[in-house]
């Protein structure tokens, strides 16, 4: 609805304010990535705001499974810093073919984009855009 100050979008539910990357995940029913955090103590606390999180899924989990069972804390720290950038909450509709960007693990992620699908390095985004308290999480499949 069109008014002097704007327009009126008619939902059909109350807004609820985004939860941290936990409670999102465990929303998510993205376990693996709900354990590796807790493993590798990320979650015991604050995560920097304004972050990009690409999370891998179950499956990208289960696919290299037996690798991540010897890791240390520190290694999974770093595996997972590798996951997120700081300092810069990208949405999808950002993220241009070439993008470069810098992650908490000092790497470099590399866009690609090829029709609609969005790929991170290698991992497509299967889940973009999903909402929380320190940014935005990007569900992807490695």
């Amino acid at each position: 609805m069109n008014f002097t100050g704007g327009v009126i979008q008619v939902i059909d539910s109350f807004l609820t304010l985004p939860q941290n990357i936990s409670t999102t995940l465990d929303e998510l029913d993205d376990t693996s990535a709900l354990g590796a955090i807790a493993k590798s103590g990320l979650d015991s606390g604050p995560l920097p705001a304004n972050l990009t999180a690409f999370i891998p899924n179950n499956a990208a989990f289960q696919a290299i499974g037996s690798a991540l069972a010897s890791v240390s804390m520190e290694q999974l720290q770093g595996i997972l810093g590798y996951h997120i950038v700081e300092d810069a909450v990208v949405y999808s509709t950002m993220l241009t073919n070439g993008t470069n960007l810098t992650t908490l693990a000092k790497g470099t992620i590399h866009v690609t984009l090829d029709g609609d699908n969005i790929f991170v390095n290698s991992a497509k985004v299967v889940t973009p855009n999903v909402l929380i308290k320190e940014g935005v999480v990007h569900v992807i499949d490695k």
